[in-house]
Order: C-alpha cells, then sequence, then structure tokens
C-alpha cells in the first residue's frame, strides 16, 4: 500500500459526500467509522487521472485518522504484464465435490479480469451425474471474507454436461494478499420435484 501511494500520489480531492457505519447509533463515538466520498485526481506515470474515490474516517483515543484510498486498479495495471493477465490462476481455487452430490464440478480455470484486476473470471464444468434430469443448481463460492450463492435454471439430463461461469473477488486490497476461495454445489433440484442439499449430506438425494 505504501508503494502504491508514492508511485500512484493523490493531488486533489473533493468531498461530496458521506455516510456511516449501520452500528454507528449503538456505539460509542470513538468506535464509530464514517464513509467519504468524492471525486479525486491521482498522478499516474505522470498523467493525471480523474475518478471517484470513498475514505473510511474513524476516532481512535480522542483522534481522527483516514484510511488511504483504494488506488489498486491504478497501481496493478502498471505493474501487470502479458504473462500475469494471460496466466491460469485456478491454483487459487478449491473445488469440493461432495461424493453424495449429483452434480461435478470439473475443468476449471480463473483468469484475470483484464478491466478489473481485482476479479477472477472463472470458468467450469458441470456434469449431472445422477440418474434424474436436474432443473436447477446453487453454486456456493466462499472464503474466510465472504460468500456468494450462483444460482441458475440447468435443464441437464442425466449424464450431460453443460459450461457455467462466474466472478469472484481476487482480493480486497491488494497488500493483503491474494484470498482462496472454495467451490463447491449448494442445492440441487430435479424436474421430478425432488432436492438435494448439502446441508443434510445428501440425505435427500436417494435414488441416484
Amino acid at each position: 500500500m505504501v508503494e502504491q501511494m508514492r508511485t500512484t500520489p493523490m493531488t486533489a480531492f473533493t468531498y461530496k459526500s458521506s455516510g456511516f457505519s449501520t452500528e454507528i447509533l449503538n456505539v460509542p463515538a470513538e468506535k464509530r467509522w464514517w464513509y467519504i466520498g468524492g471525486p479525486a485526481t491521482l498522478k499516474v506515470n505522470g498523467q493525471e487521472k480523474n475518478s471517484n474515490f470513498k475514505f473510511v474516517a474513524y476516532r481512535d483515543r480522542g483522534q481522527w485518522y483516514f484510511s488511504p484510498p483504494n488506488i489498486d486498479e491504478y497501481w496493478e495495471k502498471t505493474h501487470l504484464a502479458d504473462a500475469d493477465t494471460a496466466a491460469d490462476y485456478a491454483n487459487e481455487i478449491v473445488i469440493h465435490n461432495n461424493p453424495t452430490c449429483p452434480l461435478e464440478i470439473t475443468d476449471l480455470h480463473a483468469f484475470l479480469d483484464k478491466q478489473y484486476p481485482s476479479l477472477r473470471n472463472l470458468t467450469f464444468k458441470i456434469t449431472n451425474r445422477s440418474r434424474k434430469r436436474v432443473r436447477v443448481y446453487t453454486l456456493r463460492l466462499y472464503s474466510n471474507g465472504g460468500e456468494i450463492i450462483y444460482g441458475t435454471p440447468a435443464d441437464l439430463e442425466p449424464g450431460a454436461s453443460r459450461a457455467d461461469k462466474m466472478d469472484s473477488s481476487r482480493y480486497v486490497y491488494f497488500c493483503d494478499g491474494v484470498t482462496k476461495d472454495n467451490l463447491i454445489v449448494d442445492e440441487v433440484d430435479f424436474a421430478n420435484g425432488s432436492e438435494w442439499h448439502l446441508s443434510t449430506q445428501g440425505s435427500s438425494a436417494k435414488g441416484r
């Protein structure tokens, strides 16, 4: 973060809006934080770039502090080589195929989003290994920082496969390092009205 601030300094900022944490009314003032946003000017490779930024303002022991803006988008684009954007980061995603699950996730690939390098563009294959037609399935992509629930219609016949895709966040701040994600099938709805749920460890998936 320090290197980014030095190589991509902010030269101007105009206050436009503010907000506060959702718990601001329930905590003492010294533990509250506010969001302050507005247009700013960054100097990138000697040229000025304009964009909107948001700071976090907070108090600690009676003093005001301001978090630095997230300038990863500008900084990383100047440090990524073609080999980085062409690389497959599939090793950053762990697939969990429950043995009782009627669907299997395979052939996963993960590439950096060329416009937003903090995102991964994931592609993978879903195979119906049950004896029933799948109508809808739900996937869960999760890490210590949160999760994404993704549901989609399928109309997937027994033994059939389909290509699927979704995006995930690779990091919140580049200096914090890469977040490894886990991908798993959470729920499957069959055309005959039966269901399979991960939370029941496959107990509703009888008759595969």
